[in-house]
């Protein structure tokens, strides 16, 4: 796991410097940053609602075609996500997972603005694999299981992008796994899986 995450580390960093090249020496790609927030949730640690708040950074490369309006991209992000929720007695019970996540994303858009060069309003829609680079746990359960996390998982992911204008938009975004972040058949431990929504401002390059 430890190697693992040195290459996600490594990855992200060089993701970060060759987007913006691309974007100058070839037209035909667009290059993006983002940043925003994530409520998320855990199903199997019996804490309800999305109030685990975590950052959500990183950047993308999508090939746009037909005018804009059809785009694929990749995005190479850093997720804070899990769960909280204070128990019966009072207590802050939580867990945290660290991933750094690589969306495939398409994108559809409508409402062509010929100023911004762009289309106020995408629906998209893809795929998601997630590298879990850390845990950690304030949550009597999980805590001495923390080191069992799955390496991997995947999911599905859909939202809307609104164009604000001079280069900048707003994602809001829902994600879910499909595969569990920790299962262990020999102790009878359900597998847990992420819920989160993700509010994010993009800034064209």
């Amino acid at each position: 796991p430890s190697s693992c995450r040195q290459c996600c580390s490594i990855g992200f960093i060089l993701f970060c410097m060759i987007v913006p090249s691309i974007t100058i020496t070839g037209q035909t790609f667009i290059g993006s940053i983002h940043g925003g927030i994530n409520l998320s949730q855990l199903s199997g640690d019996d804490l309800n609602g999305f109030s685990k708040t975590g950052l959500h950074a990183g950047a993308s490369v999508s090939y746009p075609w037909a005018n804009l309006q059809k785009q694929f991209a990749i995005e190479f992000i850093y997720q804070q996500k899990g769960s909280s929720a204070t128990n019966l007695t009072g207590t802050r019970q939580r867990i945290a997972v660290n991933t750094i996540s690589l969306p495939l994303i398409y994108r559809w858009g409508e409402w062509y603005n010929e100023q911004s060069e762009r289309h106020n309003f995408y629906v998209e829609v893809g795929t998601v694999v997630n590298s879990i680079i850390g845990a950690s746990s304030e949550n009597t359960f999980f805590d001495n299981l923390v080191n069992d996390f799955n390496d991997f998982d995947w999911g599905l992911t859909g939202g809307v992008n609104i164009n604000i204008g001079q280069g900048l938009s707003t994602t809001v975004r829902y994600e879910r796994s499909v595969t569990d972040l920790f299962n262990d058949p020999a102790l009878s431990v359900r597998g847990l899986q992420s819920f989160l929504f993700t509010l994010r401002v993009d800034y064209r390059l």
